[in-house]
Parts: C-alpha cells; sequence; structure tokens
C-alpha cells in the first residue's frame, strides 16, 4: 500500500461496509480482524435483528436526543433501503409482529455476506489484519501508522465501532483516534445492558418473567426520568427494553422504581375478598402477574405464600399493595463493556455535519457509527444507524 488510498475506511462493521458500498471505486476498508463484521455476528444472540419496520418519522422519534443528527442520513438511506439492498445481494429479510427485520435465514452471516459482496461488486476493497495504531493529519489528507508499515491516505472515515463486546475488536480506538485529530469525546459507558439489584435474592426465581409496558422511574441523586416499556427478571436481576434502552443512564446506587401494578390497591382487594378462604398466593393468582413474581413479591416482603387470606393482617396487606403499585429496586452493578450491546458516549455530535458526516474541524475526517455520541434503543436501531450513517459518509466522500 505504497499508493496514496483515496478514501481509507477504517472497520469492516455495518458502517464501514455501507461506506464502502456507497463510495465504491477508491474505497479500501481496513480491518483488524481476519474477517469482517465479526461483532455484527453475533448480533441478535446470531439472528441478526437490523432494523425494523417503522415511519422514518416515528424512527428518528424513537431515537430521542439522537433523532436530530440523524434524521439526514437515515432520511437518505432508511430501512426499506437496507432491505433491499441486502435482497439485492442475496439475502431476503422478514419483519416479525414487532416489527423487528430480520434475514429470512435468522443467520447474522448471511448479512454480513452481503454487505460485503455489496461492497466488493461496486468496487471497494477491503484488507484484513491490519491494526491501525495512530493517525496523523498531513497537508495531502492522513497517515495512518500500522505494525508493518504507514498507509496514506485523501480522505479517511472512522468506523470502528465503540468500546462493547471488545474480543471482537471493539475495543474504542475510534475514540482515541477522534481524540488525537482534535474533537470532543463525551464519556463513553455502556448502554443496551442488563443491571444486578440488591434484591436478586428475593427475585431470582422469578428469572423469565416478563411484565408487558410497564412504567418505571430512574432516580438518582442528581436526576429523575421514567420511561414505558416491557421489563425481564433474570436470574441476577432486572432486563428487557425497559432496562436495556435506560441502562446508560443507571449508576450503581439508583433505585429503579417498578410500576407492577398500577391499579393494586383495587385489584388486590378485589382479590382477597373473593378468595377470603384461600391462601394469599392462589388468592392473588387472578392479578396479571405471572406466579412467580407473585412469589418472589411476597418473599420479599417476609409474607408466607400459603397464608390464609383470613389470617393477614392490614399492615400485611398494604405491604403487598405498596410493593406492587411501586417496588424499588436498588442497582448494585451495571452490565460491563465486556458484554453490553453497545456503547454511549463519544465524538460529540455538534462536530460532525450531520448532513455529510464530515468533521466541522478536520476536512476530510468522517465519522459513522457507534464512534458517534448516541444512545439508541433496543430493535435494530444502532445497526440500521450505522448503516445509514455510514452511507451518507460513502456518499459524501465519493471521489
Amino acid at each position: 500500500m505504497n499508493k496514496t488510498i483515496p478514501f481509507a475506511i477504517i472497520g469492516a462493521g455495518p458502517a464501514g461496509l455501507a461506506a464502502a458500498i456507497a463510495c465504491g471505486p477508491g474505497a479500501v476498508i481496513i480491518e483488524r480482524n481476519r474477517e469482517a463484521g465479526v461483532k455484527l455476528l453475533l448480533s441478535g444472540s446470531g439472528q441478526c435483528n437490523f432494523t425494523n419496520t417503522l415511519a422514518k418519522t416515528d424512527f428518528i422519534r424513537a431515537c430521542r436526543k439522537a433523532g436530530p443528527f440523524l434524521k439526514p442520513s437515515v432520511y437518505s438511506f432508511d430501512n426499506d433501503y437496507f432491505i433491499n439492498l441486502l435482497g439485492e445481494a442475496g439475502c431476503p429479510s422478514i419483519a416479525r409482529k414487532d416489527g423487528k427485520v430480520f434475514p429470512v435465514s435468522l443467520k447474522a452471516e448471511h448479512v454480513r455476506d452481503a454487505l460485503l459482496k455489496a461492497a466488493l461488486l461496486n468496487g471497494a476493497d477491503i484488507v484484513y489484519n491490519v491494526h491501525v495504531l495512530s493517525i496523523q493529519k498531513t497537508k495531502t489528507g492522513f497517515s495512518l501508522k500500522t505494525k508493518e508499515n504507514t498507509i496514506h491516505c485523501k480522505k479517511l472515515l472512522l468506523a470502528c465501532g465503540g468500546a462493547s463486546w471488545q474480543q471482537t475488536g471493539s475495543t474504542g480506538d475510534g475514540y482515541a483516534f477522534a481524540q488525537a485529530l482534535g474533537h470532543t469525546i463525551n464519556p463513553i459507558k455502556p448502554s443496551l445492558a442488563s443491571i444486578e439489584t440488591a434484591q436478586t435474592a428475593s427475585f431470582s426465581h422469578s428469572a423469565g418473567s416478563t411484565v408487558t409496558n410497564v412504567k418505571a422511574d430512574f432516580i438518582s441523586s442528581g436526576s429523575r426520568h421514567s420511561d414505558t416499556g416491557d421489563l425481564l427478571f433474570t436470574h441476577r436481576g432486572l432486563s428487557g427494553p425497559l432496562i436495556l434502552n435506560n441502562s446508560h443512564l443507571i449508576s450503581k446506587g439508583d433505585t429503579v422504581r417498578i410500576h407492577l401494578l398500577p391499579e393494586a390497591e383495587k385489584l388486590v382487594s378485589q382479590a382477597l375478598q373473593t378468595n377470603p378462604k384461600r391462601n394469599i398466593i392462589n388468592a392473588l393468582k387472578i392479578l396479571p402477574l405471572t406466579e412467580a413474581i407473585l412469589t418472589s413479591t411476597l418473599h420479599y416482603l417476609r409474607i408466607y405464600i400459603d397464608t390464609p387470606v383470613r389470617e393477614l393482617n392490614k399492615k400485611q396487606i398494604n405491604q403487598i399493595i405498596g410493593f406492587l403499585t411501586a417496588a424499588d429496586f436498588t442497582v448494585s452493578k451495571v452490565e460491563s463493556f465486556a458484554t453490553s450491546m453497545s456503547t454511549a458516549g463519544g465524538v460529540v455530535l455538534k462536530e460532525v455535519n450531520s448532513h455529510t458526516m464530515e468533521s466541522r474541524l478536520v476536512p476530510g475526517l468522517y465519522l459513522a457509527g457507534e464512534v458517534l455520541d448516541y444512545a439508541l434503543p433496543t430493535g435494530g436501531f444502532n445497526i440500521q444507524a450505522a448503516f445509514s450513517t455510514g452511507s451518507l459518509a460513502g456518499k459524501s466522500a465519493r471521489v
């Protein structure tokens, strides 16, 4: 690689591959692993929920604070464009009832292979096992130092991914490169992560139980916000979209207040009055919660599940109603970068032109995907955003 590359792309994930497809001839992907899309292969437990069926306006709204920034790229390269591109490259897709879109084969490797095929057919090149160590801005472009040599390019895209699942090569290099070139990096945190709670012992046998469309308040020493979504109890704590989508805002010691049964006062009273001769667990089975959650709740409140309803005192009844109305869980741990699905934080968005994905600080430098400071919900948003921002960067950098 003695000659100067017109457009170098660091990283062969969805953002890098999309950029190569959009740019075509002159684009060269530089990948540190021996194959492309290593992290992509693990997405969705290997099934790869790569986008969803939301209309563009709804997609942008679901992206919350990052929505305005992502709007130009998503409108230029939306879910229909992504789905059609994969289909033309031999990877047809299927949409589930919940709107999540997967490859028909339910194999992430087919999404990766289709993207790689499209990039190569469009005239881009890719080199493997090349680890970029540092980057310098030059008068004519950029100088990329590797273990073996130095690569020169006129334009450069950082599509290195975040810092989660570091075993796949996403070690946060993109943040260091961007910072060295003058960009501001907001602190990174695990995103789309489950949490462990201090109440784990009492609720561990509720693992696998879900509560749909439930509200939660996320309370810390300096802030409080609420959200609604599906909740999953795990062996160690809490997960599901409600937790995953807010995990980047959660820290150890915070309180997650779950409103398991907002009408608990009415419903619990009715259950006890209707079944006065039963024991407490059988009386409560008519409530819209799993028996495992109800059993855990009674265990946590130190009320024996076989206690006859007629022997319950007013204090115990109020405890049940109070907990089901607003159950407080104390966060003891947030899942780490080693296992979290994504990374929040990164290159400050205002330093990047959202209409081209080019740096506002360094001409010829482009940034796309998880290296940018956004935290998106679960359900195909992250891969779609990486594809959209990468595609826009490749189109803008086309020579």
